[in-house]
């Protein structure tokens, strides 16, 4: 996969975001590094950093929140260490990621009620942006949705495409390499490097990807079994499945299913 940035256009997102919102705002390309940020220093900020010790805390606290969301792979935000929100989403296209959007420098609902790391009240502090948590949702939605139109772009080959499009049609049944081989009239060491360099993974790792994603799905809008949810996507070892899910997203089937169920059978039949 090769992703394509139009600097000129996301510098004009990010500032016109910046201007209309006064939230700090930063894009970062598929490898999470920096494209454009457009930010001010708050005299909150100024203040607190006058000592580089605080002025490293920053650079760590921004790093922390770009690691955590490239490991977790979805929206992660925190108060860093002057009681300040921050929050990174990462940004897709045809289910490939393409950038991440870093946000923050502002106070919401969980913010402290002041920081006194200077030694006393800060009235600095009071006059940071003050955000909902709902606005900043509703932000990352926008962002997500609308606002990357044309200025971040995939570059695919047409036979990777092909592929790629056959594995998702295709995710319960066999697709072995010797298959996909067979069926596109292509050779091993064609097809992996075709994927490596278009889509960053391995043949595998796509497959298995489709097939999480997909589970994730059912695991929310059904009530299917483990077992039976493995048999539809194409596993045929629900331990293995369950395993293989727990390393991606952080949390059993189970668990996934508890915290993120929002259509049964019992609410269809009503």
């Amino acid at each position: 996969m090769v992703v394509k940035y139009n600097t000129e256009k996301l510098e004009k997102i990010t500032k016109d975001l910046f201007t209309l919102t006064g939230m700090s705002v930063a894009i970062l390309d598929n490898n999470s590094e920096f494209i454009c940020m457009h930010t001010k220093k708050s005299d909150f900020c100024t203040r607190i950093q006058q000592t580089p010790e605080v002025a490293d805390k920053c650079v760590c606290s921004d790093r922390y929140l770009i690691k955590k969301c490239t490991e977790s792979g979805k929206h992660e935000s925190h108060i860093c260490h002057a009681g300040l929100y921050d929050a990174i989403l990462p940004i897709k296209k045809n289910d490939a990621l393409v950038c991440y959007v870093l946000m923050g420098r502002v106070r919401c609902e969980r913010s402290p009620a002041h920081f006194d790391g200077c030694g006393k009240k800060d009235e600095f502090y009071q006059q940071t942006p003050f955000f909902t948590e709902d606005k900043i949702k509703s932000m990352a939605s926008l962002l997500s949705n609308i606002l990357f139109d044309e200025a971040v772009y995939i570059e695919i080959d047409n036979i990777a495409e092909q592929i790629a499009q056959y594995i998702k049609q295709h995710f319960a049944e066999n697709l072995s390499i010797g298959h996909l081989c067979e069926k596109f009239f292509i050779s091993k060491n064609s097809l992996y490097k075709l994927f490596r360099n278009y889509y960053g993974i391995t043949v595998n790792e796509y497959v298995t990807t489709v097939r999480l994603e997909e589970a994730k799905k059912l695991l929310s809008e059904t009530e299917d079994s483990v077992y039976c949810i493995c048999d539809k996507i194409g596993f045929r070892n629900s331990a293995y499945f369950c395993r293989l899910f727990k390393k991606r997203f952080r949390q059993t089937p189970a668990q996934y299913r508890k915290e993120n169920r929002f259509v049964s059978v019992r609410d269809k039949t009503k």
